[in-house]
């Protein structure tokens, strides 16, 4: 950072605790444009605390944070994607269904005239790939479950660059790549800066730091210990700063080791694990030798909470088999179909919730909204009314859009969370239900069409 000049993030005194655990202390820290900041420590340091107090996920219970040498307040995510803060979590954040436009527009998709400007979206993601010089993708519509991991973590850099950011925040950015796919990413990471951006990474390979920082901050039981330019440090004082806080003489501090030295060299495999034994730690049954072994590393992995679908499964066989014993007609064909018919129309409310949870957001209201479009459907087909099916169906169909429209209005406009407006919305539109029902409670439906679809039995009219 030029001498003077006003660094585009300070962090001054920035404390937060969870309950009696002071994760930080009083902690000081410049970042300045156009530089890469280096946050290294020991676990437990600090670190990925002290990225998700600028991030807004767990904002600092004191300090002050200056933005372009203005103070400001992060309480919530959308306080530094405002600002031009983008951060790269360890886990990527993709979607392994979604090709690569979909991924850098996912949440923040482009629309024409009602429909997504998939052009658009092409062109900026080419622009944004093309400027980063990333060009070991073949597609940009290539699935992102078919790239390797350097050309994951290119996507996951340039989505966060996409969207005008100034500072990007990178969390173990090489962890588990092999050395080809490390070097991409380490160059991809100097050209951030040298674009003009701010770059903090979150590190604990020795090598990567030295090799692409300008700046090392050294974290310490929460309180920062020291930061100095790369060139004044080594692996040695590095690991000194994050082992006991504080340097045994300054002289340390400007001497360069070398790979002869035997202790430094220990001290380097100590502290920079290896792709396998990130991949050992990240799944440690892919590294088993026996199908004992497999199994034994599998079950570990349940026990710690990472059961994926297990329970979702178990219970189908459970259910299953529970209720084959009490008919026997339970698992035939027919049935099954039924079955399916039946649970349509919760499936795809289902599916509706898991976009909404994959945002980050709950909505409690998806249900009601649905029922909502139901009853007009069903107010607008009554004998009486006669409206052709069609047209009830498409007003049905606008009247939960706009009903999602206002919804999402409050939440990104106003900012208000999306539990309690869609809590609110909840009540709110359960009442509008009844209303539009009546004391009757219950509006019959002549059209055959529409019974047809209901019934699974589409007419020739429907089809």
């Amino acid at each position: 950072m030029a001498q003077g000049a006003e660094p585009l993030l300070r962090l001054e005194k920035v404390s937060k605790s969870f309950g009696p655990v002071r994760a930080l202390t009083d902690v000081d820290l410049d970042v300045p444009r156009g530089e890469v900041t280096a946050l290294v420590g020991d676990n437990g340091a600090g670190k990925s605390t002290l990225i998700k107090a600028i991030a807004g996920i767990s904002p600092a219970d004191s300090g002050q944070i200056y933005w372009d040498g203005q103070p400001v307040h992060i309480r919530h995510p959308r306080d530094p994607a405002a600002l031009g803060v983008e951060t790269v979590y360890q886990d990527l954040a993709l979607a392994d269904n979604l090709d690569i436009v979909q991924n850098m527009f996912l949440g923040r998709e482009q629309t024409r005239v009602f429909a997504l400007d998939e052009e658009d979206m092409e062109r900026k993601a080419c622009e944004t790939l093309a400027g980063l010089r990333v060009t070991t993708v073949q597609s940009i519509r290539q699935p992102v479950a078919s790239l390797s991991g350097g050309q994951r973590q290119s996507v996951a850099i340039a989505k966060a660059v996409l969207w005008n950011s100034k500072l990007v925040i990178m969390d173990e950015p090489t962890a588990a790549l092999g050395v080809a796919q490390t070097r991409n990413v380490l160059d991809l990471v100097r050209r951030l800066a040298d674009q003009g951006l701010a770059v903090l990474v979150v590190s604990h390979n020795m090598v990567d730091v030295f090799e692409v920082a300008d700046r090392i901050a050294v974290l310490f039981l929460g309180r920062l210990a020291d930061i100095r330019p790369t060139s004044e440090l080594n692996t040695q004082t590095v690991v000194e700063l994050m082992t006991t806080g504080a340097l045994s003489g300054e002289s340390g501090g400007t001497a360069m080791a070398t790979t002869e030295d035997p202790q430094v060299s220990a001290v380097e495999e100590l502290t920079e694990p290896s792709s396998d034994k990130a991949a050992m730690a990240a799944a440690p049954e892919l590294m088993a030798q026996t199908f004992g072994e497999f199994v034994r590393a599998w079950l570990a992995r349940v026990r710690g909470g990472d059961a994926g679908a297990l329970p979702v499964v178990g219970g189908l066989i459970v259910i299953s088999i529970l209720f084959q014993s009490l008919n026997s007609k339970f698992l035939t064909a027919g049935n099954l179909v039924n079955l399916l018919i039946q649970g349509a129309v919760y499936m795809l409310l289902a599916m509706s919730e898991v976009y909404a949870l994959l945002l980050g957001e709950i909505d409690l209201s998806t249900g009601y909204v649905a029922g909502v479009g139901g009853v007009v459907m069903a107010e607008l087909l009554k004998q009486g009314t006669n409206w052709p099916w069609p047209v009830a169906i498409a007003v049905a169909l606008v009247a939960t859009a706009a009903i999602g429209a206002f919804h999402g209005t409050l939440i990104t406009r106003i900012g208000l969370p999306s539990f309690v407006v869609t809590l609110a919305g909840l009540l709110g539109w359960q009442g509008v239900m009844l209303l539009i029902l009546g004391q009757g409670g219950v509006v019959p439906i002549n059209d055959k069409v529409v019974n047809d679809i209901t019934s699974g039995q589409l007419t020739t009219v429907a089809r």
